[in-house]
């Protein structure tokens, strides 16, 4: 794990402070991961997959509603 996926961690928890309600997917996996010091350490297949999921999940659901010609 890197320090991008520490600060996509964080800002997925805070959506809701953002005006963001919605439920995040796996979030206990994605969740008991970043609690784990030793999954911190290591890269499977799983830990990947789930940090991309988050990525791609926290990409549709902040960004969909932006207007590109006022960004």
């Amino acid at each position: 794990m890197n320090e991008f996926t520490a600060l996509l961690y964080d800002k997925v928890n805070n959506l809701e402070q953002g005006g963001l309600k919605i439920r995040v997917p796996y979030v206990e996996k994605i969740q008991s991961i970043f609690q784990d010091a030793d999954n911190m350490e290591k890269s499977d297949v799983e830990v990947e997959l789930l940090m991309s999921l988050l990525y791609f999940f926290y990409a549709d659901q902040v960004f969909k509603g932006l207007n590109p010609k006022k960004c």
